[in-house]
């Protein structure tokens, strides 16, 4: 472990010192939802949640086109899921997890008019900090009907009345945007979870989303 460490303190003191390194802050609104299936083949309606996200951002410019950024970002994602038992009533869930991601990303840029054009690809790695999974049940009745709602831990055991997710996540993120000459930047991208965070192998739970961003290099 020690010597992991080394090589990467000396990868970043190497890059460091070839590259202008500008320090950012960025806020971002995703519009998060998931790739989810079922064991028992259910159809689920989904929908999109918007959801916030607040970044600090470390970009290297290795030369006049390319950069390499990375940072730490919290991020909420999630999703809502309805299913209805025709007469008898419906089901809803509602699934809020919040995130602490590391994102890295290559950029490739183009200068135009005063501002700067650019593109990017990479991945992330993320660690589940908090989250929670509700559900409610509607049944219908001759007199009008009832509802009974459960709220569980997202990162829980099953065993545990958790919601039975992995705290761990994995993904692939494409953006593209524009940054002025002042240092305010602004993004659309889009992530995909790889990661299967559902702990029954058997059922499937991808996080994913189109993201908004406005961000800032200070100078």
């Amino acid at each position: 472990m020690k010597k992991i460490i080394l090589i990467a303190a000396g990868v970043i003191l190497t890059v460091s010192g070839l590259a202008q390194i500008k320090l950012g802050l960025q806020v971002t609104g995703t519009l998060a939802s998931a790739d989810v299936k079922s064991k028992y083949d259910i159809n689920f309606d989904k929908g999109i949640a918007g959801l916030p996200g607040v970044s600090a951002i470390v970009q290297y410019d290795m030369g006049r086109h390319t950069s390499l950024r990375t940072g730490i970002t919290y991020l909420q994602q999630g999703t809502e899921l309805k299913f209805s038992f025709d007469e008898f009533g419906s089901t809803t869930t509602t699934t809020k997890l919040n995130y602490l991601q590391v994102p890295v990303q290559a950029i490739y840029g183009v200068n135009a008019g005063g501002s700067r054009l650019y593109a990017g690809v990479g991945g992330y790695g993320a660690y589940g900090l908090s989250g929670h999974v509700k559900n409610t049940l509607w049944f219908h009745t001759d007199d009008g009907g009832y509802e009974i709602t459960e709220k569980l831990k997202a990162f829980d055991k099953l065993e545990d009345d958790g919601g039975d997710l992995e705290k761990f996540d994995y993904g692939m993120i494409g953006l593209a945007g524009v940054e002025l000459k002042n240092g305010l930047y602004f993004e659309a991208g889009y992530q995909q979870g790889l990661a299967n965070i559902s702990r029954d192998k058997e059922d499937t739970y991808k996080n994913k989303g189109v993201q908004f961003t406005i961000g800032y290099f200070f100078k």
